[in-house]
């Protein structure tokens, strides 16, 4: 085996390590100087008591009169406080006094989701029980009784505000209901959520954590630096740019987003699908915690923490980690190894300061570390007349044929590479070293400033990935098409937010400046069967933007939104691609590549440069107070890339442009006591689509055409009953090419009746949870959850053999809780009925390397879990 780092000795010294922590350090510093001498110079506010005279009149408007003298946000849905009335208040009150008095006799109650925004929700009802006991069991939330229609916060608008009130498809997910739903990574996300697909085995990746996610049928398939995914993933407002580490475990998470359609106005480039934004929790300002610990199947033992520690009232602190470790399920059969295992660790830390009432630092640091046995890839397809293969049985000692010509070489003998090695879905017979390794690093500081007429946000941040994989793409036990990966990639970001209100606050405005630099360097050895060679380079990119969008209440119940960002981005590539050793053709002369050392392109440095403009306008009414309707349209882009895997000689190195979609969407969110119910209809014009498509042997990305996507969501949440919770997701996609440029039909197994890549016709889930009182004991609450994704192809060209069939998952649990929520047991099960399904797969079969492999799910599995907070 080759080895790389002998090859490439400075893949491992990333300049931009060195600038960004330096440069993100001064930056971060400056912030922290300017927002604190600021701070000083304000007068903090004297007492926690509030002088009130606030008139008997309707909950909505006596809440408001609240925040303005508060200086507060109260978020609330127009449905939960319409026909309420609040009492007169007059004299000195706190804020928590204030609050309860203007809810009494309403059936509602209050929760601070941070320091200066309060979230007003249904009062949970206790439920009865056989026994005439009260229950205590709640999806969301602790210590109230039985289940409630929780009151949704987002910030897909990055402003606080409630799902109910938030013109735009979103799936919202709370970090219990994560928990309660075994919900513990990213690629778990698509159970849960319409029209999302994602899968944490990129094609051809090699690597268990490299991320393919698409959102209503837009997204990316590859995964080197030279590309760009285009559904974006943040962390705490930070953009994550790179596949490669974006399917990862979830450590003390609030709450997640899934944004449907182009993000371009507020997110920028790369969410031209979509996002995922997570929302990591923040130290609480008492010590306490949660501990939890996890037994399965495939030997699965899973632990997770978190500690808050408070220095002092303004110094909140937080320690959370997790650690998993589980059985691979396919067998090689070769080196005896489990292939798809889990070996993770993840440590996140949390300091939240609070010098006074109006600033506020948050700062985070997390690192995930991974060294696991590679990707669960088998063998699907394998032709062993294609040249590459053809060429290995002839070499291998063993195997009775010759080359030239090809032939066809006998089942049964394991010297020869064909059809007998195809033991899908959970054996493979490779013998390459297969890995995939992964460390990630992070760190982050939000500086939120409120002053009179406007508050100023600031997000600073440096990313590292540090992986390392190797994939046997024949999965055969000769060496016909291995591959070694190794990517070194640093990228620091910086974003300033400026948002406020005007004109009696009817005017509610955004304006943003984005900065984001990013260095990567992703060598990559390719052992064929004909020859080594070194492929991949040195990737940069610079994205600077500004971004404005802003809300005027045109009347009480319709509201006009209008925004608009420019980015401007500069990518270079310097390619480093060679002959390891010589290649040889079929008749034993030396190919083009006439030596070891010979360039495959030009050692030098090509730039691409783009500037967008990508605008959104929604307007939204309230039709009643329990049911607002909304229209938008919105344009987002993904950035072209340049290619980086050619097998043969070229003079310069190809490129791919940018893709883009435009999006109109029609839809309406309604709240009513016990159901809560949102839907949207949808058209996308997606142009000069980005896809992966084969030349020669190799993977590279083309513009392949254009294409329309209508479909819809439809998502609910319904409590009948205290004791009863349901709740549902629909998706569905129609989506086809209507063109396809001559030069693309000439050279590629595409056509207009191609399906595009990832898009499911159907996507659905259902829940269904009972909760029943056990008396002095607590409460146990039985769970089930079922879900159905319709067929959809892996790749381009519609290859039969690495098409996902329809398959349908049934999920179930039970939980038991103690009256104070304090303790958790839950037995649970994830795919009852033993499903296996296609997740991803990579085709060269009818190319000269002659194989096609894929990756299949999991069987059956079942884990016990005991949670203790304290």
């Amino acid at each position: 085996m080759l080895d790389l780092n002998r090859i490439y000795p400075d893949c491992r010294d990333n300049s931009l390590k060195r600038w960004g922590v330096t440069f993100s350090k001064r930056i971060c510093l400056v912030v922290a100087l300017l927002f604190t001498v600021g701070a000083i110079n304000q007068a903090v506010a004297e007492g926690a008591l509030y002088k009130l005279d606030i008139p008997a009149q309707p909950l909505g408007d006596a809440l408001q009169q609240l925040a303005e003298r508060a200086d507060i946000q109260i978020i609330y849905s127009r449905s939960l406080v319409a026909d309420k009335a609040a009492p007169a208040l007059a004299g000195n009150f706190a804020l928590e006094s204030a609050l309860s008095s203007l809810l009494i006799g309403s059936g509602l109650s209050y929760s601070f989701s941070s320091k200066d925004s309060v979230v007003i929700k249904a009062a949970p009802v206790e439920p009865e029980s056989s026994s005439g006991n009260k229950s205590s069991r709640t999806p969301d939330q602790k210590q109230t009784k039985g289940f409630v229609l929780e009151e949704v916060t987002v910030t897909a608008r990055k402003r606080e505000e409630s799902l109910q009130d938030t013109p735009l498809s979103v799936t919202a997910i709370s970090g219990t209901e994560l928990a309660l739903s075994q919900i513990n990574s990213s690629q778990d996300l698509s159970n849960i959520t319409p029209n999302l697909s994602f899968d944490s085995y990129a094609s051809a990746s090699g690597s268990n954590a490299a991320a393919s996610v698409f959102i209503r049928g837009i997204g990316q398939t590859d995964f080197v630096p030279t590309t760009a995914p285009g559904v974006g993933i943040y962390i705490d407002g930070v953009y994550m740019a790179q596949s490669i580490g974006a399917a990862f475990d979830f450590i003390e998470v609030q709450r997640i987003e899934v944004l449907r359609g182009p993000q371009g106005t507020l997110f920028g480039k790369n969410t031209i699908g979509g996002a995922v934004v997570i929302h990591t929790k923040k130290p609480a300002n008492e010590f306490g915690g949660r501990v939890e610990f996890e037994l399965g199947s495939d030997n699965q033992t899973n632990g997770t923490f978190a500690l808050d520690i408070p220095i002092s009232d303004q110094l909140l602190t937080q320690v959370s980690g997790t650690v998993r470790n589980r059985d691979g399920y396919v067998k090689n059969i070769i080196t005896g190894r489990d292939m798809g295992d889990d070996d993770s660790r993840g440590v996140r830390f949390a300091a939240l300061f609070t010098p006074s009432d109006n600033l506020e630092f948050f700062f985070t640091a997390d690192h995930t570390h991974e060294r696991e046995n590679g990707a669960p890839n088998v063998l699907v397809g394998i032709n062993d007349r294609a040249p590459f293969v053809a060429i290995a049985n002839a070499a291998s000692a063993g195997c009775p044929v010759s080359f030239p010509p090809p032939q066809s070489s006998p089942l049964g003998n394991s010297a020869c590479a064909n059809s007998q090695w195809e033991l899908a879905p959970h054996k493979v017979a490779a013998n390459a070293d297969l890995v995939s390794e992964l460390d990630v690093y992070g760190t982050a500081l939000h500086v939120d400033w409120d002053l009179d007429l406007l508050n100023i946000k600031s997000i600073s941040s440096y990313r590292k990935v540090d992986s390392s994989s190797r994939r046997d793409g024949d999965n055969t036990p000769l060496t016909i098409a291995h591959t070694g990966d190794v990517l070194q990639q640093d990228q620091f970001s910086q974003e300033l937010q400026f948002s406020g209100t005007l004109l009696d606050d009817r005017l509610n405005w955004m304006f943003g400046l984005y900065y984001f630099t990013e260095e990567a360097e992703n060598p990559n050895i390719v052992d064929l069967s004909i020859g080594s060679i070194l492929s991949g380079g040195e990737v940069e990119s610079r994205t600077k933007a500004v971004f404005s969008q802003a809300t005027y209440n045109l009347t009480e119940r319709l509201s006009l939104t209008a925004g608009l960002r420019y980015t401007k981005e500069k990518q270079t590539f310097l390619p480093d691609q060679y002959a390891l050793t010589p290649y040889l053709s079929p008749t034993g002369l030396l190919l083009p590549l006439d030596q070891g050392g010979s360039r495959i392109l030009p050692h030098d440095t090509v730039t691409n440069e783009i500037s967008e403009t990508t605008p959104m306008a929604t307007l939204s009414y309230y039709v009643t107070d329990e049911l607002m309707t909304y229209v938008s349209y919105s344009e987002g882009f993904k950035n072209g890339g340049f290619h980086q895997r050619i097998p043969a000689p070229l003079p310069e190195v190809p490129t791919f442009g940018p893709e883009f979609a435009d999006v109109w969407e029609v839809g309406f969110k309604y709240t009513k006591d016990w159901l809560r119910i949102n839907g949207s209809i949808f058209n996308t014009d997606y142009t000069d689509i980005q896809t992966v498509v084969r030349r020669g042997f190799a993977p590279v990305t083309i513009n392949a055409g254009d294409a329309r996507i209508n479909g819809f969501e439809l998502e609910g949440s319904i409590v009948p009953t205290p004791n009863w919770y349901f709740m549902f997701g629909v998706g569905y996609l129609d989506a086809k090419y209507i063109n396809i440029p001559t030069e693309v039909l000439n050279n590629n197994t595409i056509n207009k009746s191609s399906e595009l890549t990832n898009t499911p016709e159907w996507s659905t889930n259902f829940r269904a949870a009972y909760s029943k009182d056990v008396g002095e004991l607590g409460s146990l609450t039985l769970r089930l959850d079922w879900i159905y994704r319709s067929s959809a192809f892996k790749t381009t060209n519609n290859a039969s053999y690495l098409e996902q069939q329809s398959y349908n998952l049934l999920n179930a649990a039970i939980i038991f809780e103690d009256p104070n929520q304090d303790w958790r047991i839950m037995l649970a099960g994830k795919n009852l009925h033993d499903e296996i399904y296609l997740i991803n797969g990579a085709d060269s079969l009818g190319t000269a390397q002659g194989v096609a492999d894929g990756a299949f799910s999991r069987g059956r599995e079942w884990t016990l879990s005991i949670s203790r907070n304290f």
